[in-house]
């Protein structure tokens, strides 16, 4: 399933936001990359390793039956999402 998923801190809320086309698969690799403390992401790392990963969720937030194709990506409407990116 193609979607945007956010992981969010159920403590101050605030999230880290990505995009995939398999979520199980995405979520398993974020889950072992931040238990072993490896995620790409270093401030989603040091948020679990400051507030424990049982106080984040994952969740899908858009899902996609058919993957849109990059030109017809700025259809989508990101506005309430860009400003809180950088919130993790």
């Amino acid at each position: 399933m193609t979607c945007i998923y956010i992981i969010q801190n159920k403590i101050n809320n605030k999230f880290y936001l990505g995009s995939t086309v398999n979520f199980i698969n995405r979520r398993r690799t974020h889950l072992r990359e931040l238990k072993s403390n490896k995620h790409h992401c270093i401030a989603l790392q040091r948020a679990v390793n400051k507030y424990g990963l049982i106080n984040f969720e994952f969740r899908t937030e858009r899902a996609f039956t058919i993957v849109p194709r990059l030109s017809s990506v700025d259809t989508i409407d990101f506005s309430n999402y860009i400003v809180r990116i950088r919130a993790v």
